[in-house]
C-alpha cells in the first residue's frame, strides 16, 4: 500500500501525531501496520491518502471544525 506516514498526515492536518493514531483507532483515518525489516520499531502506520482527502474534504464542509 502507498500511503502516508503518520507524522506527514499530522502535518497535512494540522494535528498532532498522537491525534493521528486517535484518528486510526477510532475509524476516521483508515491505514495499516508494516513491518520493519530492522531497528527500533516493529513496524509503521502507513495511511490511505484517501481518508486523509475524505477528513479535509468534511471539515470544510463543516466550515473548518472537526
Amino acid at each position: 500500500m502507498l500511503g502516508l506516514t503518520v507524522v506527514e498526515v499530522a502535518k497535512e492536518l494540522g494535528i498532532t501525531p498522537r491525534t493521528v493514531f486517535r484518528m486510526l483507532k477510532d475509524g476516521r483515518l483508515t491505514g495499516e501496520k508494516v513491518p520493519m525489516p530492522c531497528g527500533k520499531e516493529n513496524y509503521i502506520w502507513i495511511i490511505d491518502p484517501l481518508s486523509v482527502v475524505r477528513l479535509q474534504v468534511k471539515k470544510e464542509m463543516k466550515g473548518g471544525k472537526d
